[in-house]
């Protein structure tokens, strides 16, 4: 696939690079977003900038892999942890993804364990330092806060705005959610779901989603055939949370399947990614909010 630029009128409104090699594609879409003053989009951005009807083509178009990454993992002593990193962690960086696929690749070639090997197939990477697991979940990164958002911020839509590195959470083992287990969801499925919240970044953008995805729904000849059957149209929202466990801390970025849905990134395989004009206002999260989340887990 080519490389595709968006040109609005006093400038480049997105950028999206070719598919290639995983790492390769990350790379280039930094030189991408440096070139026309972009930045690498995580999936609230893309969400974003897909509102110009030219940058929701291309990336629909396409497929794009984004700068956010959904994470397996254990918290110790709260047990079961899923949860979204947008643009924070090392699996958002050229140098940390090609660590990953180096070191995964590596292991794909001895005996590893049965839940290690679905989640290589399933395209996960180990997060192999102890340190950044621990640093995310006390709200660092790098050095840098990132803010952390239980899953009742965000389904309140108490989060930053787009282009903000934070990240989301939802303690398996203890609080109540609502994470559809089929690959396969129909618009209220979708706009109940909260692995697809965390993963859009807010109800907003959740909505905006569901109506890019799903307002196609029935004008194929298919998608009519089922309308007049009383075929209700799905979307894929494909999650493995049933499948690779959470005895290790893994994580895999979140791509757009171009028109069907939302699934993982297979970091093994090839990669495209986008780069989009940010938004020009980072927000974080209230003192309060953030100190309220502090609480629930000392």
């Amino acid at each position: 696939m080519p490389q595709i630029i968006v040109q609005g009128e006093s400038r480049v409104l997105a950028a999206v690079t070719g598919r290639t090699g995983y790492a390769k594609a990350r790379k280039k879409a930094d030189i991408l977003a440096a070139e026309h003053g972009l930045r690498v989009a995580d999936m609230p951005m893309a969400i974003q900038a897909m509102a110009n009807p030219e940058v929701r083509e291309a990336i629909m178009r396409a497929g794009i892999d984004t700068n956010t990454v959904e994470c397996h993992g254990q918290r110790y002593p709260y047990g079961r942890f899923y949860e979204v990193w947008h643009s924070a962690g090392s699996l958002v960086t050229p140098k940390g993804l090609e660590k990953a696929v180096s070191e995964s690749y590596d292991n794909a070639l001895c005996w590893i364990p049965d839940a290690e090997r679905r989640a290589h197939h399933y395209g996960f990477a180990p997060i192999d330092d102890d340190d950044e697991w621990d640093a995310v979940g006390k709200g660092r990164y790098n050095g840098l806060e990132v803010p952390r958002l239980h899953i009742e911020d965000v389904r309140k839509g108490n989060v930053p705005a787009p282009g903000t590195p934070y990240t989301s959470f939802v303690p398996l083992d203890r609080d109540e959610y609502n994470i559809n287990p089929s690959g396969e969801l129909t618009l209220p499925d979708f706009m109940e779901d909260d692995r697809v919240l965390m993963v859009a970044g807010s109800p907003e953008l959740r909505e905006a989603l569901a109506e890019m995805f799903f307002a196609s729904k029935g004008w194929t000849p298919i998608e009519a055939l089922a309308k007049m059957f009383g075929i209700k149209p799905k979307i894929e929202s494909h999650h493995r949370i049933g499948y690779v466990g959470f005895d290790a801390n893994i994580g895999r970025p979140v791509r757009f399947n171009g028109k069907r849905g939302i699934g993982g990134s297979n970091l093994f395989h090839v990669g495209c990614f986008a780069a989009v004009a940010a938004s020009q206002r980072i927000v974080l999260p209230k003192l309060e909010q953030t100190l309220a989340v502090s609480k629930i887990f000392t």
